[in-house]
């Protein structure tokens, strides 16, 4: 995988615009890696040593899956030949050192392996499957903005939808990138995946010769999904339903701007109500570049889960 100094630049044919599709559902492979790139989800350990908060990490993380289960997508990375291995943790594609851990799997290690995987269904677990609802109403709403685009302006007008994360100029689509990288589809078309996870930049694979595939972040979805409705009544009573709706959604981290969106508020609210609950012990906050993210505490999270 490639992320965020230049452009990325995907040529199209006609039959390219033809071949282009969005993925409907959300793909567990790739939120699963993509939340450990996010501050307060990242994983340490093995999976710290493959997916950095920045820079590349390995294309056979996120194989395509033709059921989207992520049991199909393990089983395609457990039967990786060796040789698939090397080439994609090769210190030079990933531009950075090998570590012990990415040296053995590199060799084969069965061992190596099934502790890859094994950390993949735990950050599956952690990470992306308590907030499975929000993510599927988040890409749900998403792809109904893309066929009204679409349904308004033909694919012309879905391309031009995607600002301002991507830029359609005909034939190319364009978007920040860590590096000048062009990327011609030939007639293959090109796959564009919604994803909750992906932040901020669009995601694209290191290899050329695989399918084209785009990831692309959505929008979270306005207020709580029916599955998360039940946690915020059952909260309301002690925290208020604003307060109960911000605890839920801080499952996830959000930084102020974030919040603020997802809940319908002004920033300077957000960063209020955010700070009542830090006080109380609910939630945590960390400065990351210019932004302050919020986090459930494990307090918060022993009070959301009811557990």
């Amino acid at each position: 995988m490639k992320r965020t100094g230049g452009v990325l630049r995907i040529h199209f044919t006609a039959a390219d615009l033809l071949a282009t599709r969005i993925r409907a559902e959300p793909d567990p492979m790739w939120e699963s890696v993509l939340s450990a790139c996010r501050p307060g989800l990242a994983r340490g350990g093995l999976l710290g040593d493959l997916i950095p908060l920045r820079g590349n990490f390995p294309d056979f993380l996120t194989p395509a899956t033709s059921s989207g289960e992520m049991a199909e997508g393990l089983e395609t990375i457990r039967a990786l030949p060796r040789r698939s291995l090397s080439h994609d943790l090769d210190p030079r594609r990933l531009r950075r050192p090998a570590t012990a851990y990415t040296r053995a799997l590199a060799s084969g290690d069965r061992t190596a392996m099934e502790l890859l995987t094994a950390a993949l269904v735990r950050q599956f677990r952690v990470a992306v499957e308590p907030v499975l609802p929000v993510i599927r109403q988040s890409l749900a709403a998403d792809q109904q903005t893309r066929l009204r685009r679409f349904a308004s302006g033909g694919l012309g007008g879905l391309l031009e939808g995607l600002a301002p994360v991507l830029r359609w100029r005909a034939p190319y689509l364009e978007a920040d990138y860590p590096v000048c990288h062009e990327i011609d589809l030939d007639g293959r078309g090109l796959e564009l995946i919604p994803s909750y996870f992906c932040d901020r930049t669009p995601v694209t694979f290191i290899d050329p010769g695989l399918p084209p595939v785009l990831v692309f972040p959505v929008r979270p979805a306005r207020g709580s999904p029916p599955a998360a409705e039940a946690e915020v009544r059952r909260l309301a009573p002690v925290f208020g339903r604003t307060r109960a709706l911000i605890l839920v959604t801080l499952r996830l981290p959000h930084s102020t701007t974030e919040l603020a969106e997802a809940m319908g508020m002004s920033a300077a609210t957000a960063s209020q109500q955010a700070t009542v609950l830090r006080e109380a012990g609910f939630v945590v906050s960390r400065r990351t570049g210019q932004s302050m993210v919020h986090l459930l505490s494990p307090l918060g999270r022993v009070v959301v889960d009811g557990s």
